[in-house]
């Protein structure tokens, strides 16, 4: 506890599913709207970071179940909130325009390539091995340390130009020591614009230090959703004015997300294998490249005639077809379904390393449920490394039975 720094984990409050209440919740002048940006949740405690997610680290074991601390990916927003120890603050990591696994490879990498890719310390281009190849871009993060060669990956992120990650304030649960989680929102909000309006407006930090706009009404909140959908943000979250702040709890009548497709977070239990039988148009096949010979071969390229049958390019590539996914439910891991459309690159990963991925947390998507409560197309969006798995509960996913 004594690293963490306060006397027990700080667990933000969970937000509940809107799911038939939506117009309710639009009509209702109790509840506000602010947009979620597609991003990571982070806590901000005397000015260190910390993820929802606990840390499974036996390797330190004076973190072993605290918050994943992510302070040192940060740097430019620790400098501003370590001037202000005693305070809480809640807020959404983000990029910009972007989605969340852009935030992932920021926050869900070691320091040192965080502090690379959003371009802080030094690049150079330095002569290749080998003559007549292009020149290698190196980076250090100051003059005193070595160069390191810029892998590929960030490199391409680096094309991006993104610079250093931004960060949405919209909670704030302490001041000065101060607990104000017994306030109703519409207090606590008061005591957030006044420091936003006093320490960050006008400011530097102005630049990727953000507050969350507040949307009241009806018309305004339908408005909000609208806005939401058409430039492909995660969602809205609607807020009570009265309620509190309940630590590590969903409760009632607090906040609830709403997104343009039914979403949830879930548990990866295995995968299925892909489909052999090539189902695509007759008219594709003269360029074809995935077949097999009648002795069990795969052949990547143009083959036509007897003894060769198409196949699908996931059965050739030998990538795994499908995710299997579950929920906890009384204590227990149980299947909820199977999920697919991730991109080559991510099936790609999902095959290399299957064993590893097993009890990691990803959030999928589906048009509905159905009338059993089932997932109706399911579709993988993205990992939710700030999530514990134990969290992905079967009562909050898919109601009772």
């Amino acid at each position: 506890m004594k690293k963490y720094g306060w006397t027990e984990p700080y667990i933000p409050m969970n937000v509940k599913n809107s799911e038939g209440k939506l117009e309710k919740l639009f009509a209702d002048d109790d509840y506000i709207a602010e947009l979620k940006r597609d991003g990571s949740r982070y806590t901000v405690i005397d000015g260190r970071f910390f993820s929802r997610k606990k840390s499974e680290d036996k390797k330190k074991p004076e973190t072993l179940g605290l918050p994943v601390e992510k302070t040192a990916n940060v740097p430019h927003l620790a400098e501003f909130f370590s001037q202000f120890p005693g305070y809480v603050f809640e807020g959404e990591i983000f990029y910009p325009k972007k989605k969340s696994n852009t935030v992932t490879s920021i926050m869900g990498c070691d320091a040192w390539k965080a502090l690379m890719r959003q371009e802080f310390g030094e690049f150079d281009h330095f002569p290749a091995p080998k003559a007549g190849d292009p020149a290698v871009l190196k980076w250090r993060p100051d003059e005193n340390s070595e160069w390191m060669k810029v892998d590929k990956d960030s490199e391409s992120f680096l094309s991006m130009g993104l610079g250093k990650i931004h960060y949405m304030l919209f909670e704030c649960t302490y001041v000065e020591g101060q607990d104000l989680r017994d306030l109703p929102w519409e207090e606590r909000r008061e005591y957030l614009e006044h420091f936003y309006e006093t320490y960050v407006a006008g400011t530097e930090y102005e630049a990727f230090i953000h507050l969350s706009t507040v949307f009241e009404g009806e018309s305004a909140k339908r408005a909000l959703l609208k806005w939401a959908e058409e430039n492909k943000e995660e969602g809205i979250v609607f807020k009570n004015r009265h309620s509190t702040y309940q630590c590590d709890k969903r409760p009632e009548h607090h906040w609830y997300r709403v997104k343009g497709k039914i979403y949830a977070d879930v548990v990866v239990m295995g995968y299925e294998p892909p489909e052999k039988e090539h189902k695509g148009k007759a008219s594709e096949l003269p360029g074809w490249q995935y077949w097999e010979d009648d002795s069990g071969e795969i052949h990547i390229g143009s083959h036509h005639g007897k003894g060769f049958t198409p196949v699908s390019k996931f059965y050739a590539m030998g990538w795994i077809g499908s995710v299997k996914f579950g929920l906890y439910k009384d204590g227990e891991l149980a299947e909820a379904g199977t999920c697919s459309g991730m991109d080559e690159e991510i099936r790609q990963f999902f095959t290399d390393n299957q064993d590893h991925l097993l009890g990691r947390v990803i959030e999928i998507s589906a048009m509905e449920r159905t009338d059993k409560g089932k997932f109706r197309h399911p579709q993988f969006e993205r990992f939710r490394d700030d999530k514990n798995a134990e969290d992905c509960l079967w009562e909050n996913e898919m109601g009772g039975e």
